[in-house]
């Protein structure tokens, strides 16, 4: 019990520098910030054209309506009231930010809806908020959602029926729905030539494609392996107020939008999956604009280090097979109220998992940290980051965010080697399906090579890897006293997990994995352990 205490006390000092870290960030961030970020400003800036009018609005519902039973195409009148809000939210600060991005209900864009596109381009500042860290983001809400305390303006009363759910208060019968919508698209303009011309008998249809990314690897010779699918990753079509999404398919990346549509609408991504999303520098999913078309979406995202695009999609792919390994060895994965959020940094740096301390539930003042995972995409030669390397870095650094959903104090109290050879442990057998070539290296590593390199490159060891495997390094190399005598096998990354939920030494879990779980070779964990904490307690 006092080593318990012990321990307790230690978590507690470590969350209370953590939030008095926090306090100070937000402090110097909210002064500091410009209103757009460095690799954000490297994609194409969105340009509007000339203001729409909106068809969805109650004014011109009712117009509609009105002229249809004046040429008898109703035989009786509908009541029209407000169903929806086209809204739009002003963020003050990063926490404000993340409280938006975390209400699945919404759908926010940075760009105000009812306007002509002239360039598809990445992203949008309201030219009137030049200076400021943060621009409106708007959407269309139910009338009685309830707003959060942060700035919002109403721009227009909506009135839209629920074509995608047959028990909402406003369902109609779908073809007195069709020509109501067809008509307030006719008055305001909003129709294209083949609707005009054909009138309601231009049929209405389902926005579908197939999104794939092109794979690269080979330790940077630039090897190409071809487009591959981008795996259950959301896409989105959009009309005005009017949107719908599905997600892409895990074998081949197509995908099809249940909701219908009338003339072109605007293709877009949204790089996220379950339990994921990776994000721009504000925490919110990164958003790929596609085309603005009638007819299916094919895009085959070309490799390009500094593209957006390539590397948010290549990483959306480590995490979904990541979450397929993780479900197959039953390790900690987000939870319907959790989100991990990864962020790609396109330049040189250290990836990292320090963001995980947002998820403690101490403090808003966490949400400075706003990603759990930051990926460079980088080496610090200035060597790209190809699909391996991003698969490899993504899977170490997920497996960090894992062990801190499973047990955050203890994850804290693990930030050495027990840490990272956890995650080095994760990367190894997470990676090695899809690319063993990758990772051989990490299996076999003496002493020297542990230490080689400085700063903290000793936390990195096989020591959960050795717990696992069937071979014996010090013996597959002749009995050279700098690789370990891990005559230890047969453990799993589950047990592992476990041990690391109660200890937060290697000793510990050696203790745990003992005592909890019977192997045959458990009378060798002391050797193998005495060997990785010689290693610490000389470093």
């Amino acid at each position: 019990m006092n080593k318990f205490n012990h321990l307790l006390r230690i978590a507690l000092l470590v969350i209370v520098l953590f939030n008095s870290l926090a306090c100070h960030r937000e402090e110097e961030l909210n002064k500091k910030l410009v209103y757009i970020s460095e690799e954000y400003l490297k994609g194409e800036k969105i340009v509007l054209g000339k203001q729409l009018q909106n068809p969805y609005s109650v004014e011109n519902m009712k117009k509609a309506l009105n002229n249809l039973l004046r040429n008898a195409r109703f035989a009786e009148e509908l009541e029209i009231n407000t169903t929806h809000l086209y809204v739009r939210f002003l963020p003050s600060d990063t926490t404000q930010t993340i409280q938006l991005e975390d209400d699945t209900t919404l759908v926010l864009f940075d760009h105000p809806l009812l306007y002509e596109i002239e360039v598809m381009g990445q992203w949008y500042h309201d030219p009137k908020l030049d200076g400021q860290a943060f621009t409106w983001l708007y959407t269309v809400v139910p009338v009685d959602y309830e707003f959060p305390a942060i700035k919002y303006e109403v721009l227009d009363e909506v009135f839209m029926m629920d074509e995608e759910n047959d028990d909402a208060p406003n369902r109609m019968l779908y073809d007195v729905w069709d020509a109501l919508e067809y008509e307030s698209l006719r008055i305001t303009n909003n129709l294209d030539e083949e609707s005009l011309l054909n009138g309601r008998s231009a049929s209405r249809w389902n926005p579908s494609g197939r999104i794939q990314v092109e794979e690269r690897t080979g330790f940077g010779t630039g090897v190409d392996r071809g487009d591959v699918p981008v795996r259950y990753c959301k896409v989105r079509a959009r009309k005005l107020l009017k949107w719908g999404s599905a997600n892409t398919s895990v074998t081949n990346g197509q995908f099809r939008i249940s909701k219908r549509f009338r003339g072109e609408v605007n293709y877009s991504i949204e790089v996220e999956t379950a339990g994921h999303k990776v994000t721009d520098w504000k925490g919110f999913s990164i958003n790929l604009n596609g085309p603005k078309r009638r007819g299916a979406w094919n895009w085959n995202i070309p490799f390009g280090n500094e593209s957006v695009a390539w590397n948010s999609t290549t990483i959306l792919n480590a995490i979904y097979h990541f979450r397929t390994q993780a479900s197959r060895h039953r390790l900690k994965l987000p939870g319907v109220l959790v989100t991990a959020k990864i962020r790609p940094i396109l330049r040189s740096g250290r990836s990292n998992a320090l963001g995980v301390a947002r998820h403690i539930p101490i403090s808003p003042t966490f949400n400075v940290l706003r990603n759990d995972v930051k990926i460079y995409t980088r080496f610090d030669n200035g060597n790209r980051l190809l699909t391996d390397d991003l698969y490899e870095v993504t899977m170490h650094e997920l497996a960090h965010v894992s062990h801190f959903l499973k047990s955050p104090a203890n994850a804290i109290l693990s930030i050495g080697i027990e840490g990272e050879s956890w995650a080095t442990a994760v990367e190894y057998y997470f990676t090695l399906p899809y690319y063993p070539a990758q990772v051989n290296g990490l299996i076999d590593e003496d002493r020297p090579g542990i230490e080689c390199c400085g700063d903290d490159s000793w936390k990195y060891t096989p020591y959960f890897i050795d717990l696992i495997d069937n071979s014996n390094q010090r013996n597959d190399n002749n009995g050279n006293l700098d690789f370990a005598d891990d005559d230890v096998e047969g453990y799993t990354l589950e047990q592992i997990q476990g041990a690391l939920d109660r200890r937060t030494t290697l000793s510990g879990v050696a203790t745990h994995l003992r005592n909890n779980y019977i192997n045959s070779t458990e009378s060798r964990l002391t050797a193998v352990t005495s060997f990785y904490n010689d290693i610490r307690e000389d470093n």
